[in-house]
């Protein structure tokens, strides 16, 4: 554990220019589906410093709606929204603030692969092969990506709906061995929900992506690894849908959760005790103590 501290202390010791969260874990806690207060005010401050992006597996209407209290409590909302850049369905597609049209709108978008994998085959071959959880289980094709959601989430325990998720994650992995073309596509398992995903729509292109605007639109320097950005996720494991955000091939990515022995990314959150920090608790804790650069800044 000491090794992590380091490279802890070494990070935080670093500036930054930007960040880019997960919500599931990272910014929410287990069970609940609201940003907490802390969140809300740390984070609508933190929109008036610095560019800031959010990458998760929901779907368009839900994320802007889950974002508004950000923009609410913003002493500028239109500055805030600007600042925000949302990726969305796990990075397959990107949007950023217009203020002309004060909307949100698409720049980017990795489409499934249609051609070669029919979305509406695998779909229902879905809901044939996994019966044994199909009652539990809520299955959508999303704009990008196949999503399989656990309702009501909160009446299980987080090991229960790992355990959900895992199997469907195993379930679909099998369904899609069957269909040509199928190495265009990965599953992905967040622990609260199972997705089928193009393979260049993973987390990571949203880092990328969102390093891009930041040296050609904000003309912020950051580097060809964009360690300049701080990403906070929760779930590096493989398999898991923040192993990309969280590898380390770009940014500098802390972890609110897992910890991978032996490896250096991501980063485990430490108090000032040197306690290690999990869910909310050690986001917040962290944008607390990071130097931010001016001179980087928007």
């Amino acid at each position: 554990m000491q090794e992590y501290k380091i490279n802890f202390d070494d990070a935080l010791a670093r500036h930054y220019a930007a960040a880019m969260f997960d919500i599931d874990g990272t910014l929410i806690g287990t069970g609940a589906y609201e940003f907490s207060s802390n969140v809300v005010e740390a984070l609508a401050a933190l929109s008036m410093k610095i560019p800031l992006a959010i990458c998760s597996g929901r779907r368009l209407e839900g994320l802007i709606e889950m974002m508004e209290p950000f923009f609410a409590a913003a002493p500028d909302r239109k500055k805030a929204q600007k600042n925000w850049v949302l990726f969305l369905e796990n990075g397959s597609m990107g949007l950023r603030f217009n203020p002309a049209t004060a909307e949100y709108e698409k720049f980017y978008q990795i489409n499934w692969p249609h051609d070669t994998l029919s979305m509406e085959e695998v779909y229902r071959d879905l809901q044939r092969k996994l019966p044994a959880i199909f009652d539990k289980v809520m299955f959508r094709m999303n704009e990008c990506n196949i999503g399989m959601y656990v309702p009501n989430r909160d009446h299980y325990t987080k090991k229960e709906l790992g355990t959900i998720t895992a199997a469907l994650a195993m379930g679909a992995c099998e369904a899609l061995a069957g269909f040509e073309g199928h190495e265009q596509v990965k599953v992905i398992d967040s622990g609260v929900a199972a997705h089928i995903i193009p393979v260049d729509g993973d987390k990571d292109r949203g880092i990328r992506e969102f390093a891009g605007i930041l040296r050609d639109e904000r003309t912020i320097t950051i580097g060809l690894e964009a360690r300049e950005i701080l990403i906070i996720g929760d779930q590096p494991c493989q398999g898991c849908n923040d192993e990309k955000l969280l590898e380390g091939k770009w940014g500098t990515p802390f972890t609110a959760e897992h910890i991978n022995p032996g490896q250096h990314y991501p980063i485990p959150i430490f108090n000032e005790n040197g306690e290690v920090l999990t869910g909310p608790e050690a986001t917040l804790s962290l944008l607390r103590r990071v130097n931010w650069s001016p001179s980087m800044g928007p």
